[in-house]
C-alpha cells in the first residue's frame, strides 16, 4: 500500500496546479476549522466544501496537515503585507506604530474568518510547524520600527517579545469577537486602546 501511495503522490505531483483550486482548498479548510475544528476536519470535507476530489488535495499538498500548515502561511504572508502598507522611515516612531496600528485593525476587521483560524492555529500543536525564523519574517518591519523607538530613546530597550505583548496583542484581542465582544470597536475605542498601548512601551 505504501508503494501504491507513494506513486499516487509522485502521478499527483507531477500534475499542473491550478491556483483557483489551491485557494479553494484554502478557503475550505479556514472554513471548516472555525466552523469544527482541526480534528474534525477530514480530507473528505475538507474536499466537498472546496468542490474537488479528495485525490486533488494530494495533488497540491502532502496531507491535511501540510494543508493546514501552508494554509497558516499564506493567511500570515498577506496579513504582513498588507499590515505595512503606508510604512516608511520617515515617519517619527509613534506615527509609524499608530499607522501599523490602525492597519491591523483594518485588516482583520475586513477578513474576520481569516483572523480566527490563526488563533486557534496559533493556540494549537500546528503552531510547532512554524519555525522561529518564519514567524520572525512575518513582522520584520514592526521589528525594524521598534529597533528604531529604542536607538532613539523614544521605546523602552526591553525585547522585542514585550513589545509585542503590550503593543500587537491587544489590538488582537480586541480585533477578536471571541474574546471581546462586550466592547464596540468604534474608532475611538481603536485610539484609546493605542494610547494605552503606546503609553505601556513609550520611554
Amino acid at each position: 500500500m505504501a508503494c501504491i501511495k507513494r506513486s499516487i503522490v509522485y502521478y499527483c505531483a507531477m500534475r499542473v496546479k491550478d491556483p483557483q483550486k489551491e485557494n479553494a482548498l484554502f478557503r475550505a479548510i479556514v472554513q471548516l476549522v472555525n466552523e469544527i475544528g482541526f480534528a474534525e476536519s477530514s480530507v473528505s470535507k475538507i474536499a466537498k466544501a472546496a468542490g474537488v476530489s479528495p485525490a486533488t488535495i494530494y495533488t497540491y499538498f502532502e496531507n491535511k496537515d501540510d494543508l493546514i500548515v501552508m494554509t497558516y502561511k499564506d493567511i500570515m504572508g498577506r496579513m504582513s503585507a498588507n499590515l505595512f502598507v503606508g510604512l516608511n522611515d520617515d515617519l517619527p516612531v509613534k506615527d509609524a506604530l499608530h499607522l501599523v496600528w490602525r492597519n491591523i485593525h483594518n485588516y482583520i476587521s475586513s477578513h474576520r474568518e481569516e483572523f480566527l483560524f490563526t488563533e486557534q492555529f496559533s493556540r494549537s500543536p500546528y503552531i510547532q510547524n512554524i519555525d522561529l525564523e518564519t514567524h520572525k519574517r512575518f513582522f520584520l518591519p514592526l521589528a525594524a520600527v521598534i529597533r528604531r523607538g529604542v536607538r532613539e530613546n523614544v521605546l523602552k530597550d526591553e525585547h522585542f517579545h514585550m513589545h509585542m505583548l503590550f503593543f500587537y496583542y491587544p489590538i488582537l484581542t480586541l480585533a477578536n469577537p471571541n474574546s471581546c465582544h462586550v466592547v464596540s470597536l468604534e474608532d475611538e475605542v481603536i485610539e484609546t486602546a493605542f494610547r494605552f498601548a503606546w503609553d505601556a512601551i513609550k520611554k
